[in-house]
């Protein structure tokens, strides 16, 4: 028990050492990371992120078949250097739930999902060059995406946080450390679609 709690310890050191705290409307920072950002375009939901230490020379757009006018764009990050992974989600088609009948998931290796009771959402997993098991959740109050990341530096632990959207609490992000078998690292995203949250997130004009 000792060792596990010093290993938790330094696990958290790391952690606290690459990024700044999650606190009074300000999102969590991570280490080599630049996002996840949240932003509207017309009826598009886009969310986005750049990982500073992944490269690539060319771009490529996804379509998400379960979700209609949606896909998933890999590009190189023009100021970085990194790579950007940006998802555009039809709003309407997620707040509606006019999705195609999808099999519950839980984190790409099995683990629960954090945060949700039962551990799984209606999901859809797909796999992109350099982005294997990235994961879209689509649930009746919730929203999610897991973005594969490796080098998290949190060990097999999961760190969650709150995010806000301009100051207001809108869900979670949790940085996810790989599993027992050294994979599965990644950032995830969970967006509430309560009521309380959607009303905030529509005086925002996201919805």
């Amino acid at each position: 028990m000792k060792f596990f709690r010093f290993n938790l310890f330094l696990i958290l050191i790391s952690f606290l050492h690459l990024s700044c705290s999650s606190g009074d409307g300000k999102n969590v920072q991570v280490n080599g990371l630049q996002g996840p950002y949240v932003e509207k375009n017309d009826r598009q939901l886009l969310i986005s992120v750049v990982l500073e230490n992944v490269f690539t020379d060319g771009g490529l757009r996804y379509p998400l078949h379960e979700i209609k006018d949606s896909y998933i764009e890999i590009a190189p990050h023009q100021s970085s250097k990194g790579t950007l992974f940006a998802a555009s989600l039809n709003i309407d088609e997620i707040l509606n739930g006019d999705v195609k009948e999808l099999p519950e998931m839980s984190l790409p290796g099995g683990r629960a999902l954090p945060g949700v009771s039962r551990g799984k959402l209606p999901a859809s997993a797909f796999t992109i060059d350099r982005f294997p098991n990235t994961v879209i959740y689509v649930g009746s109050e919730v929203f999610g995406i897991f973005v594969p990341v490796k080098g998290l530096n949190v060990g097999q632990g999961i760190l969650t946080f709150r995010y806000y959207i301009k100051g207001h609490r809108a869900g979670n992000l949790s940085v996810v450390g790989h599993d027992a078998n050294g994979e599965n690292e990644g950032l995830l995203l969970m967006l509430d679609l309560n009521e309380t949250v959607k009303q905030k997130l529509k005086d925002l004009g996201y919805l």
